[in-house]
């Protein structure tokens, strides 16, 4: 490691799959990579650990990170976290969600070390006192969209600390003109098909089910028009018989969790989102743009800052017709994909 490098402790409570996990452990990597001294605290048997782990970065022992009011288990994190910044030397905690926020905030009282916070999520903030003390002890706050720095100044915060940082895609995994034939071929799919792909957890906040009825009205126009889904949750069985209900379920292919989404995109003529809520960065959207693919997404946290009308097109949330309408407008027309994908 350079020595003339920080040392930067991340902390992040997310436990399984998700935009915000997989953003912190490829920041880790990245910094890691270039001779920065990087920690890593996180909940026991996370994917964030196994991401550190197989990264060679250390992870801190011991760290519980449990949510809602659990005095014993803050007092325990908040000790662990001052005797690791005085023995490790730590120059920045960098926090991603709330309760590692708090819990470094307390640990760094008195200590010479930076709080930073990254803030993924679009909910409003709330403007309490203790929201305002800790704020003002924080050194930087990464917000991921605009609405989230609008949050914080309609919030009441110093805005001057808060910075718009979009998320990133690696350029060398996601470029345009890729051959999808072969994932085609995989999947049983016509190479002259029409594919809508959904990158995105099988949850409720992502709207599959709007989407499915989507799906239903777009193949009344475009009867071959096929959906590949990448991506897995608790929703997966409930989905499966919704898009029997729906009449789509032979249209549709599940393909759970995959690391070849590169390749997946090659496959797809556009890319549909229906979430109803959260998108602070949108990965999965921005991958889809960088390889080229149209999107038609919702008006929901940042895809309207992301997907403006010459790369797709932007419809409320939960509002399938206007979701079909914009598919077959884009799907239905080749020069236009052609145009939007260039734009992209």
């Amino acid at each position: 490691m350079n020595a003339d490098m920080p040392t930067v402790l991340h902390i992040c409570s997310i436990k399984g799959r998700g935009g915000t996990g997989y953003m912190a452990a490829r920041l880790c990597r990245l910094l890691h990579e270039r001779g920065v001294r990087v920690l890593v605290g996180a909940c026991p048997d996370s994917k964030m650990e196994e991401r550190a782990r197989a990264a060679g970065i250390p992870v801190i022992e011991g760290l519980r990170l449990r949510r809602g009011f659990r005095p014993v288990d803050l007092w325990h994190d908040v000790s662990l976290l001052r005797e690791t910044v005085r023995r490790e030397q730590v120059d920045i905690i960098h926090t991603w969600h709330s309760i590692e926020y708090w819990t470094a905030a307390a640990a760094l009282a008195d200590l010479d070390a930076r709080l930073v916070r990254s803030r993924g999520i679009v909910t409003p903030i709330k403007g309490t006192v203790v929201n305002t003390m800790i704020h003002a002890r924080t050194a930087a706050v990464h917000a991921t969209c605009k609405t989230i720095f609008e949050n914080y100044r309609a919030a009441g915060f110093d805005t001057g600390r808060v910075r718009v940082l979009y998320d990133g895609v690696d350029l060398t995994r996601f470029t345009p003109g890729g051959d999808g034939v072969l994932m085609r071929r995989e999947l049983e799919i016509a190479p002259d098909a029409l594919v809508i792909g959904c990158i995105a957890r099988l949850e409720p906040i992502k709207g599959h089910c709007h989407l499915f009825e989507a799906l239903r009205l777009v193949r009344q126009e475009l009867p071959g028009v096929r959906l590949i889904l990448a991506g897995d949750g608790s929703l997966r069985k409930e989905l499966e018989i919704l898009a029997a209900n729906c009449g789509v379920l032979s249209h549709i292919r599940f393909l759970g969790v995959r690391k070849d989404i590169p390749d997946i995109l090659n496959a797809c003529d556009c890319v549909a989102l229906a979430s109803v809520g959260s998108e602070g960065s949108s990965r999965g959207t921005m991958e889809a743009l960088a390889a080229g693919v149209p999107v038609v997404a919702t008006t929901v946290g940042t895809l309207p800052e992301l997907v403006t009308a010459d790369v797709g097109a932007v419809v409320a949330p939960a509002n399938p017709d206007a979701m079909a309408r914009e598919l077959v407008r884009i799907l239905g027309d080749t020069e236009l994909r052609t145009r939007m994908a260039a734009a992209a």
